[in-house]
């Protein structure tokens, strides 16, 4: 027996339903994996920046280290000048200079000692960071996969829906089909059953001939929010053994 043509479009609208919502979850899931993403690049961005100072640190202990040896070497330099020179007020001028050169290597310490502090803060961070970074990508790693895998059973599911979709959408007239792709394309709602003489979707009032036609099993859009609207009582039962 051959099944009622609005039964048959209501039977399509709903299995079409359950592929919008299997599609709704998946770019959900995608979504999530996008933010995921966001988030490793975060710590990706934070990890490098530990590592430039810790960089930035070693290269200012190397140039405070570069400036102190240049200072000891001028000492020396100087002290042998110190030992050759037989002028009294030659060997006045070295004596200053090399006690300018002592105070500077002093002053420059201070220095050295405070590049090498900010070093080992600097790698200290960075080892700590390491750790947490690693615990962290982990996790997100971890999470994209198991969300990409829900993707893929998904996709096979919405994909085994479509090949049953076929003959559901074939029991339904031309006519209706196309009208209904039309709806479908801007509503994921796009027919609804009558209650109180209104249209459930938007709780528009049906005037009396709407009301009328519908009696008489005729397609009819609201005039408000033109979905279909179709009356419960005129739904025939599914036939025994028609796919669901």
């Amino acid at each position: 027996m051959e099944q009622h043509p609005l039964h048959s479009l209501v039977r399509l609208i709903e299995f079409d339903r359950q592929i919008t919502a299997q599609e709704q979850q998946a770019q959900k899931l995608h979504t999530q994996i996008a933010a995921i993403e966001k988030n490793l690049q975060k710590l990706e961005l934070a990890k490098q920046q530990s590592e430039k100072r810790v960089f930035s640190a070693q290269k200012m202990v190397h140039e405070h280290e570069a400036v102190m040896k240049d200072l000891e070497a001028g000492e020396q330099t100087k002290k042998e000048l110190l030992e050759k020179t037989q002028s009294s007020k030659e060997y006045e001028s070295i004596k200053k200079e090399i006690t300018y050169l002592k105070k500077r290597q002093y002053d420059h310490e201070k220095e050295v000692v405070r590049s090498w502090k900010d070093l080992e803060t600097a790698q200290k961070e960075l080892s700590a960071y390491q750790t947490q970074y690693t615990s962290q990508a982990t996790a997100l790693h971890e999470q994209q996969t198991q969300k990409r895998a829900a993707i893929q059973t998904i996709e096979s599911a919405i994909k085994k829906l479509n090949e049953e979709r076929i003959p559901l959408e074939k029991q339904v007239p031309e006519e209706l089909r196309a009208q209904y792709s039309r709806m479908r394309a801007s509503s994921q709602n796009p027919m609804v059953p009558v209650e109180y003489d209104s249209c459930s979707g938007c709780f528009a009032q049906l005037s009396a001939q709407d009301l009328l036609d519908l009696k008489r099993n005729k397609l009819i859009q609201c005039r408000s929010c033109y979905r279909f609207v179709y009356l419960t009582e005129n739904m025939p039962p599914a036939e025994p053994g028609t796919a669901a």
